[in-house]
């Protein structure tokens, strides 16, 4: 989401997995804005090639099941956990 002259409105700014979300307009932001972003896939079926033909693909928000995946609006502090894990 940062680039050389461009900030997009949900990004990184280190490895930290921390998101910063800095629109130009106060509303609601997505985590599925960010992978959008990021170019990768990301919804309750498959996280980037990983999809649940071949795993189980679960989502905690604070440590607590969430089915909201994709449609999860991002909230300052939120711990995201996004488990996959194949059964192939």
């Amino acid at each position: 989401g940062v680039a050389t002259g461009l900030m997009r409105p949900i990004h990184t700014h280190d490895s930290t997995g921390e998101l910063h979300v800095e629109g130009p307009c106060r509303r609601d932001f997505t985590l599925g804005e960010f992978f959008q972003i990021w170019g990768r896939q990301f919804n309750s079926q498959c996280i980037f090639d990983y999809c649940t033909d071949k795993g189980k693909l679960k989502m905690y928000v604070n440590s607590i099941p969430n089915n909201e995946f994709e449609n999860l609006i991002l909230k300052d502090g939120d711990d995201i956990l996004i488990d996959y894990k194949s059964t192939a």
